[in-house]
């Protein structure tokens, strides 16, 4: 697993972390861009805070569900004071990993977040410490790197043909 800095990391003021980045494909020897499988990546986790300290790779997330999360969070860093992001999305949801981002608000310092990453029933993976609900206040400038840096290591990966 990947120790260099995650692309995309969320912090909040109790000392929680959640850090995400791209491992590469699920399938890297699936190179046909017709098929399926061929889209699939492996997103690495790491969930940090006070006494509690989780790591683990999902086989989750198509290309183009990873790009809609870089996409999102650079439309979050251009998002005025009181105002909604354009195009207006205020929730992003996965059903793999299990993990959701909703748009608390735009405020004058940054822009409030909440994330969601439940159990999953089958292969339980997050400390029973980690928040319900995780809420964050992100710089839009923090976003705005965060998406650039999410989507160039997108770019980076292998192109299906």
């Amino acid at each position: 697993m990947q120790d260099s800095p995650a692309p995309l990391v969320l912090a909040d003021e109790e000392g929680h972390a959640l850090h995400l980045w791209i491992e590469g494909y699920e399938f890297p020897e699936v190179t046909d861009a017709e098929n399926p499988d061929s889209q699939w990546l492996q997103i690495g986790v790491r969930l940090s805070g006070p006494e509690l300290e989780a790591r683990f790779t999902e086989p989750c997330l198509r290309l183009a569900e990873a790009a809609s999360l870089g996409v999102w969070l650079d439309s979050l860093a251009r998002t005025a004071p009181e105002a909604l992001p354009e195009p207006p999305l205020t929730f992003l949801d996965f059903a793999e990993p299990l993990l959701a981002f909703g748009l608390r608000g735009a405020e004058e310092h940054g822009v409030r977040l909440a994330v969601v990453l439940p159990q999953s029933d089958d292969e339980p993976r997050v400390p029973e410490a980690w928040p319900d609900v995780f809420e964050v206040l992100a710089e839009r400038e923090e976003l705005a790197e965060m998406s650039a840096e999410w989507l160039a290591a997108l770019d980076a990966l292998a192109p299906r043909r």
